[in-house]
């Protein structure tokens, strides 16, 4: 394997695996970010699945019927930012909401038929060009790599839950 002088610069900077990590995380992020804003497949998205709904969606698919309130924390979005998030996808047909019979003043939302579709078609699309990046791997090393990732998302949620917290720059979006 080849390694470019970024490789070395990255791997001799860090002198513990909290700063290789810390490195390799920001690097990770940035490329990312772009990636959610642009589509994996390098083109704009737009529509109601973009990098911001998607997650939603997903979140709804796998979680069933939720309150606005539960999906403002899971996310880290105040409400004013997931009701336009929501009634995108509602709009679009993907999701709706009806009233909770617990709370008066509370709907919860669910994925319909059609956002059930527009999931899978979405998550095919982004196959794509996972699959040509990860393809390679093997399939212990995808693997480890996804439990990783998923512990980490675990932690951090468990880390924002105690202290109360909103993701940075969630407002943004």
């Amino acid at each position: 394997m080849q390694h470019s002088r970024d490789d070395w610069v990255r791997t001799n900077a860090a002198t513990t695996s909290l700063e290789a990590l810390e490195i390799e995380l920001s690097i990770f992020v940035r490329r990312a970010a772009g990636h959610y804003l642009t589509g994996l497949a390098g083109e704009p998205v737009e529509g109601p699945l973009d990098g911001w709904r998607y997650p939603l969606l997903v979140r709804l698919a796998e979680g069933g019927p939720q309150r606005s309130a539960e999906l403002a924390r899971t996310f880290g979005l105040n409400r004013s930012t997931l009701g336009r998030h929501l009634a995108r996808l509602e709009e679009a047909g993907l999701v709706c909401h009806f009233e909770d019979e617990g709370h008066v003043v509370s709907s919860r939302f669910v994925v319909t038929t059609a956002g059930e579709a527009a999931l899978e078609r979405a998550r095919r699309v982004r196959m794509g060009p996972l699959s040509a990046l990860l393809g390679s791997w093997p399939e212990a090393e995808r693997s480890e790599l996804a439990r990783l990732l998923a512990q980490l998302n675990r932690d951090l949620d468990a880390r924002d839950t105690r202290a109360g917290l909103s993701r940075p720059g969630s407002d943004n979006a």
